[in-house]
């Protein structure tokens, strides 16, 4: 069983920079978002992961091309890593849609062709637990908000409910370790590594 997780959101896009609903369509990283990729790599670094696992979605791919990593690095990309998808909300500014906070707020809720919290969990943890699975040191996971919202629920014993209880910041990450028999949280949104890159969203 893999001995430690690490949980990173990628960089900052022009989309999260704008305010618009992003979900599965793509929008490349904006100049602090490189920034911040490269740092996340250096913060990373110390750990020397033996595999990594990212979502085939563009914006966590040139996050991590960007962060650097031994080219000797395992890699992995997967759909199952996705965001959520907002079906027809995507690309469109938040602002411009009324009672846009029940998409958030409620997990069983989806916009029209979308997904909902519980539908991201139904695809995304049978996935992890194999990589729970891997006979490895380290591992990292680059994904975005609601995967890693999910993921932590489950670490905790949470409720998917619970999800809006976790503000991830662009290029931050968790760790979680297994010990004495289960997983515990050692960092939760660290994002001491980016100074004076952070985002707003």
């Amino acid at each position: 069983m893999v001995k430690r997780i690490l949980l990173a959101r990628h960089a900052e896009t022009t989309s999260n920079r704008d305010w618009i609903f992003q979900g599965q369509t793509d929008s490349p990283l904006t100049a602090l978002g490189r920034r911040q990729a490269k740092a996340l790599g250096e913060a990373i670094s110390i750990y020397q992961p033996d595999s990594v696992f990212c979502s085939d979605l563009g914006r966590a791919k040139e996050t991590l091309r960007g962060m650097g990593l031994p080219r000797t690095t395992r890699l992995f990309y997967s759909s199952l890593l996705r965001e959520k998808s907002y079906g027809v909300l995507e690309g469109v500014p938040w602002k411009r849609v009324n009672g846009w906070r029940e998409y958030h707020a409620d997990p069983y809720k989806s916009a029209e062709g979308g997904e909902s919290m519980l539908d991201v969990a139904k695809r995304l943890l049978p996935f992890f637990r194999k990589i729970q699975q891997r006979r490895e040191e380290t591992v990292l996971i680059v994904t975005h908000h609601n995967p890693l919202a999910v993921l932590l629920c489950d670490f905790l014993g949470m409720h998917y409910k619970e999800w809006r209880r976790f503000k991830l910041s662009l290029a931050g990450v968790s760790e979680v370790v297994f010990e004495e028999g289960l997983w515990r949280v050692a960092k939760l949104n660290e994002t001491g590594h980016l100074g004076d890159l952070k985002s707003v969203g």
